[in-house]
């Protein structure tokens, strides 16, 4: 039985979190997503192996649309792909299987496109910042987050803010909330917070980030936050005791 660490790069919190978890006795598995497709993988009803060793448990801290496919001929790539994604979207979605971030089809294919986190927070009673067809800014230090974007942008002209329908953040650019395990571990606490933070912890989503304008108001959903420095021990530690509590109780 191990665990599974997908991560790409010099991702420190990831390199953090397997350090953690092998300082409590958990077999961890590192792989670059840029290999998931040589990786020897079975997949059952209730069991997931990785050459040979059972997978108990998943952090995926990779982009789920590749590229999975690096080596491959160009013909075979979107079949590579797609191939890779269904794999480990089913695995992480095994009732047996211990993921931080339990990605569901739409979170998957969607990821970090505001559509899907606004229509599911909306739902469930979370106001939200409201969205501006063209709308003249209030002032030039007005900033603009195009749909599905992470970084704020200047405010475009009146016809090109009609087609693109975005949320106007104001000025400076977005506080950014980390949503761990259903609290807030950075940024403001209000009642809204705490309540998307309980409400993604609810849909399997246990390490997130939200992006607030300044009035308070979500206006967007990172699902691959980047853990700064000073924040990397604290997380850890919340992420290796939800892998121990979840993992011992299966």
């Amino acid at each position: 039985m191990c665990i599974v660490i997908v991560r790409q790069g010099q991702d420190r919190f990831a390199f953090a979190v397997a350090a953690g978890l092998r300082d409590r006795g958990w077999p961890v598995l590192e792989i670059d997503p840029v290999t998931l497709a040589d990786q020897s993988v079975s997949l059952s009803d209730n069991t997931f192996e990785v050459d040979g060793r059972k997978v108990s448990g998943l952090l995926f801290r990779a982009g789920t649309r590749g590229p999975f496919s690096q080596g491959f001929v160009l013909q075979d790539k979107s079949f590579v792909d797609a191939e890779v994604a269904a794999v480990w979207m089913a695995a992480m979605n095994l009732s047996t299987m211990t993921s931080l971030n339990r990605l569901d089809a739409e979170a998957w294919c969607l990821g970090n496109l505001w559509i899907i986190w606004r229509r599911f927070l909306l739902e469930n009673g979370v106001p939200l910042a409201p969205m501006s067809y063209g709308t003249e800014p209030q002032s030039k230090a007005e900033q603009w987050l195009p749909y599905g974007a992470l970084c704020t942008h200047v405010v475009p002209g009146e016809r090109a803010g009609a087609c693109l329908l975005a949320p106007l953040v104001g000025s400076p650019s977005p506080e950014r909330s980390l949503f761990v395990c259903g609290s807030i571990l950075r940024g403001g606490t209000t009642n809204v917070l705490i309540k998307v933070a309980e409400l993604l912890c609810q849909r399997g989503i246990n390490l997130a980030e939200g992006l607030v304008n300044r009035d308070g108001q979500l206006v967007a959903i990172n699902l691959l936050p980047d853990v700064e420095d000073s924040e990397i021990d604290c997380v850890r530690s919340r992420v290796v005791a939800y892998y121990e509590a979840n993992l011992s109780a299966g």
